[in-house]
């Protein structure tokens, strides 16, 4: 007979789905899906009317909001995209992932992004677009830089990975 055992990610998952939807029943409901999602994941879970802060024992770090402030842990070598929203992040040792929504146009917000990447010393080393997506890789400070920016709906998404190398 076979048993299949629900693991912390698992649960950790299914307690922060459910969250929004406990947000409004009251603080005794939110502190007892904090303490759940903590005992699953070994970290530190906060959740407020703005989103859910997840802090690891490890230093890792995972945000999931709207209009969310980078995290102190965020690579100072890496140029976050400025003037979007953020609403998710997550920071695990070097590496770091962001995603931010912005209200202008995919080429506005590439033209700023690609000219923050070069004042701060990165070399683009390759550029591409596809169907209105484009994705910039780019080199420098250390970190390998992956930029994914689209425009859909008249929103426009940008997604950033950073990874030590």
């Amino acid at each position: 007979m076979r048993h299949n055992k629900l693991g912390p990610m698992m649960l950790t998952a299914v307690v922060l789905l459910g969250i929004p939807a406990l947000a409004g029943c009251g603080e005794a409901i939110q502190q007892g899906a904090e303490q759940l999602a903590e005992g699953a994941v070994g970290g530190d879970v906060n959740i407020t009317d703005d989103g859910i802060r997840v802090e690891g024992e490890g230093g890792e770090d995972l945000a999931m909001g709207s209009n969310l402030a980078l995290p102190d842990s965020w690579p100072p070598a890496v140029p976050a995209f400025e003037g979007g929203s953020l609403s998710v992040v997550s920071v695990s040792g070097d590496n770091a992932n962001g995603m931010w929504t912005y209200e202008g146009t995919g080429e506005d917000a590439l033209a700023s992004y690609r000219s923050a990447l070069e004042a701060a010393g990165y070399v683009i080393e390759t550029e591409s677009t596809i169907g209105g997506l484009t994705v910039i890789n780019a080199k420098g400070n250390g970190y390998v830089v992956d930029a994914t920016i689209g425009e859909a709906a008249g929103q426009t998404s940008i997604t950033l990975t950073a990874t030590a190398g």
